[in-house]
């Protein structure tokens, strides 16, 4: 069975300083026959994570994400590396518990969805908050599920 992986497109409102940096974002997923689910983390977009399966529209030649039909209660947290910092270990223990995650072409920024499980949730925010104190990130939970 070939599985048919597509690009959903996010809309994106840059605030006054700009953030984010663009107006839009693709996210790749899979289509089901109950709408798409998503298989990318998203480096901006708040709206969906990986594993939720989404409605899309046709517009032009791009899906464009309307709604999350199904959340698959995926926290969603980006992490900015700080300049000299090694992203390697930073990366290695967040899927040690469990994240999903993915890094911008400069690897900077790290795009991570940290399951629905009890206390991961909870052991992430306590890790970055440590790396968070000591200058190596910073990072923001646009999206979060607490179990």
């Amino acid at each position: 069975m070939v599985v048919a992986h597509v690009q959903i497109w996010f809309h994106l409102n840059p605030d006054e300083d700009g953030y984010p940096p663009q107006t839009e974002e693709p996210v790749w997923a899979e289509a089901s026959s109950a709408g798409y689910i998503l298989h990318g983390v998203p480096f901006y977009a708040r709206e969906a994570n990986v594993g939720d399966l989404v409605e899309a529209v046709e517009r032009g030649e791009r899906l464009w994400y309307v709604r999350t039909r199904h959340s698959a209660h995926n926290s969603l947290i980006r992490v900015l590396l700080s300049p000299g910092t090694q992203a390697e270990p930073v990366v290695d223990r967040l899927r040690a518990l469990g994240c999903v995650l993915q890094r911008s072409g400069k690897g900077a920024l790290l795009a991570v969805a940290v399951p629905p499980r009890k206390n991961v949730l909870r052991t992430v925010q306590t890790y970055l908050g440590e790396l968070q104190r000591e200058g190596f990130v910073g990072y923001e939970e646009p999206m979060l599920w607490d179990w």
